[in-house]
C-alpha cells in the first residue's frame, strides 16, 4: 500500500509522535510511506497562525528529527503549486455565517476557515474586518493544501492519507481532498489518556453517529465482562471528580472540594448552568448546530427571563475560558439578574459539589451533563452533545420545553447510559508502542525528545534525569512554542 501523511500541527506534542508511530507501523508492513512536506510553504497553521519564521524553523527541525528515528525510508513530497494572495479571488463576506457558506471545488473551505479562525482568536463571532488578514491567510492555506494534496494523491496513487484532527483548515482540506479522489482518510487524535492515540476511519472525530456506534460496540463487546465494564466506567467518573488527568487536563484541580457559592441558599430551588467553550463547536458541521437557541448567551438570557423568579441560578463559566476576553465572555460576566450568581472561570467553587447540591443542572454541550446523571442530579440538555438522544439527560427540543422541564419535579435519568458513555471515554484508542508520554504535552519517541532545539533537548534531559519535570512544567509556558507545546 501507498500511505501518505499530512500534519500541519507538528509543534503540538504528541501529534508528530503519533504520525511517527503510524509511519513505523506501515513501514514494518512494507508499505510505501509519503510525507507531505512543508518548509514554511503554507501561510497558516494552527500552532503558528501568524507564520512566524522562527516557529517554522523549529517545526522543520522537529519534523526532521522525528523522521530520522523511523525504521525505514519516507518519501517527502514537495508543494508544487503554491498560489499567493494575489492569485486567488477571496469571497466578499460580512459575517462568520457568510464565510461558512463559501465553497470551492466542492470543498467547504469557508467552514474550514471559520473553524481555524475562531480557535485562534477564541471568539465564535469574530470581526472579519479586524481579522481580515488572518482569515484570508487561513483561506489561502486551506486552498493550497486542498490543491496540492489532491494532485499528490493522484500522481502517487496513494491508497490512504493520515492527518490530524480534521477540524482545522489545512487538515479539513486533506479530508476533503481524499473524499474528492475516493481515497481513504484516517484522522488521528488523542486517545483515552496520554498513553493512547485514536484513529478515525473516513470520519471526523466529532461525528456523533460514529461515536454512538463505537460506544455501543464497546459496551456490547463480549470479550469484557459486564462487571469489568462497570468498574472501568465508574473509574472514569470518579477519576474526573478527583481531578485526575485523563484524555485532557482536569479543570477541577485548582478548585476547593465542597466549596459552594457564597450566596447558596439550600431552601431555594437551585439551578446550576454550565457553559461550554462555544468557539470549539461553532464550525464543525451542521450536526453540531444548536436548534434550540441561536447561541449559548442567547439561551441563558431567555432561560433567566422566563424561568420562575423564585428559582436561584448559578452560572458556572467554563474554566477553559480563563484569560479569554471576547464578546461571549464579556456578555456572560455582564449578565445582571437578581436571582443569578455568576461563578467566574477562575473561581475555586467546586464543579462537582455544585452538581451534587443543585436541584437541576442545565448544560449546552458539556460532559458535565452525563456527570450530573452519574451523580444523581437531573440534567437538562439545551444544545448538542455526543450524548444527545442517548436518554442520558433530558433533551430539550425547544425553549418552552426547557422551561417546563425546569418547573417539573424530575427524577434523575437512569445511570446506565451515562455509564456507557464513561466506558467508551475510558477505553478508546490504541496504546503507543514507541512513544513514552511524560504528561499530556511532553514525551519521548524511542527514548528521545523530538524537539526543534538542541538546547532544549539537553535542558529536558537534565530535568528528566533529576526527576524535576513536574516543577519545571509550571515554568515552561513561555518556551512552549519552541518545544512543540500548546500555548494555552
Amino acid at each position: 500500500m501507498k500511505i501518505g501523511f499530512f500534519d500541519s500541527c507538528l509543534e503540538w506534542i504528541p501529534h508528530l509522535e503519533t504520525d511517527l508511530e503510524l509511519m513505523d507501523l506501515h513501514l514494518s508492513q512494507n508499505d510505501e510511506v509519503f510525507w507531505f512536506n512543508c518548509h514554511s510553504d503554507i501561510s497558516f497553521c494552527q500552532p503558528n497562525p501568524y507564520h512566524k519564521k522562527g516557529k517554522c524553523r523549529s517545526c522543520i527541525k522537529r519534523k526532521n528529527k522525528g523522521l530520522s528515528l523511523l525504521n525505514g525510508k519516507v518519501t517527502e513530497l514537495s508543494w508544487k503549486d503554491i498560489q499567493t494572495a494575489s492569485q486567488i479571488e477571496f469571497p466578499i463576506v460580512h459575517s462568520i455565517n457568510d464565510l461558512k457558506s463559501c465553497t470551492t471545488l466542492n470543498f467547504d473551505i469557508g467552514v474550514a476557515t471559520a473553524s481555524s479562525l475562531v480557535s485562534v482568536i477564541r471568539d465564535s463571532n469574530p470581526d472579519l474586518v479586524k481579522y481580515e488578514t488572518l482569515w484570508k491567510n487561513i483561506f489561502l492555506s486551506s486552498y493550497n493544501t486542498y490543491k496540492n494534496v489532491s494532485s499528490a494523491i493522484v500522481e502517487h496513487q496513494l491508497d490512504r492519507v493520515y492527518t490530524f484532527n480534521g477540524r482545522f483548515a489545512p487538515e479539513r482540506a486533506v479530508l476533503r481532498a481524499c473524499q474528492a479522489t475516493g481515497t481513504d482518510c484516517y484522522i488521528h487524535e488523542r486517545g483515552n489518556n496520554k498513553n493512547h492515540y485514536m484513529v478515525y476511519e473516513n470520519s471526523l472525530p466529532h461525528n456523533r453517529k460514529a461515536f454512538r456506534e463505537r460506544m455501543e460496540a464497546a459496551w456490547n463487546n463480549p470479550a469484557v465482562t459486564q462487571e469489568e465494564k462497570l468498574k472501568i466506567s465508574h473509574s472514569f467518573f470518579e477519576d474526573r471528580i478527583k481531578g485526575k488527568e485523563q484524555f485532557w487536563v482536569s479543570f477541577v484541580n485548582d478548585q476547593t472540594s465542597g466549596l459552594l457559592p457564597e450566596k447558596w441558599d439550600e431552601n431555594k430551588t437551585n439551578i446550576a448552568i454550565f457553559t461550554s467553550s462555544e468557539d470549539e463547536l461553532s464550525s464543525i458541521s451542521d450536526e453540531w448546530k444548536n436548534t434550540v437557541y441561536d447561541s449559548q448567551i442567547a439561551g441563558i438570557k431567555k432561560i433567566l427571563e422566563d424561568a420562575p423568579p423564585e428559582f436561584n441560578f448559578y452560572l458556572r463559566i467554563h474554566p477553559n475560558l480563563i484569560g479569554v476576553n471576547n464578546i461571549e465572555t464579556k456578555q456572560l460576566v455582564e449578565l445582571n439578574y437578581p436571582n443569578l450568581v455568576i461563578i467566574p472561570p477562575s473561581s475555586k467553587v467546586n464543579t462537582y459539589s455544585l452538581i451534587k447540591q443543585a436541584n437541576k443542572v442545565v448544560v449546552f454541550s458539556s460532559t458535565v451533563g452525563v456527570e450530573a446523571t452519574y451523580l444523581g442530579t437531573p440534567c437538562i440538555l439545551a444544545g448538542i452533545s455526543y450524548y444527545r438522544g442517548m436518554d442520558a439527560a433530558y433533551d430539550a427540543n425547544s425553549h418552552e420545553e426547557l422551561i417546563e422541564l425546569l418547573k417539573k419535579e424530575l427524577p434523575p435519568k437512569n445511570k446506565e447510559n451515562a455509564l456507557k458513555y464513561g466506558y467508551v471515554l475510558k477505553t478508546f484508542g490504541t496504546r503507543y508502542q514507541n512513544y513514552e508520554a511524560i504528561n499530556l504535552y511532553l514525551g519521548k519517541y524511542k527514548k528521545q525528545y523530538v524537539v526543534g532545539s538542541l538546547l532544549f533537548n539537553y535542558y529536558l534531559r537534565f530535568f528528566s534525569y533529576f526527576g524535576m519535570l513536574s516543577p519545571m512544567k509550571r515554568k515552561i509556558k513561555k518556551f512552549r512554542p519552541y518545544l512543540g507545546l500548546k500555548s494555552n
